[in-house]
């Protein structure tokens, strides 16, 4: 597997993106430019984890600004894998795990599920 690949599913309403390998800094650029590209062509983003290998700080926060900007542009987010041994360590290691989510009235990916 190469460090970090990005793929994307079309679909009628939603897109489905994979990130694998590594979401790390050295791939915060690439991860960055397709999310956004994916943000500008659906109104449902289902993004799925299940295949990273590595995540650091940089990976989460790019995560959380999708988040973020979904619940901006009144789209919706959907998250899977995100609940496995590397994310919830890395996670509550770095105090993101939240009951709330950082937009009022919104649940926090790191809490279980987009909004």
């Amino acid at each position: 597997m190469a460090d970090f690949k990005v793929m994307q599913a079309n679909g009628n309403e939603s897109r489905v993106v994979t990130i694998c390998g590594k979401l790390t800094i050295p791939h915060a650029q690439d991860i960055k430019v397709a999310l956004i590209e994916v943000l500008a062509m659906t109104k449902h983003i289902e993004l799925d984890l299940k295949e990273v290998t590595d995540v650091d700080l940089t990976g989460i926060q790019l995560l959380c600004a999708l988040h973020r900007d979904t619940v901006n542009l009144k789209k919706k987010l959907s998250v899977s894998g995100n609940s496995n041994e590397l994310f919830s360590d890395f996670s509550a290691a770095s105090g993101f795990p939240r009951h709330i989510g950082c937009v009022a009235g919104e649940q926090c990916i790191w809490g279980g599920g987009g909004n």
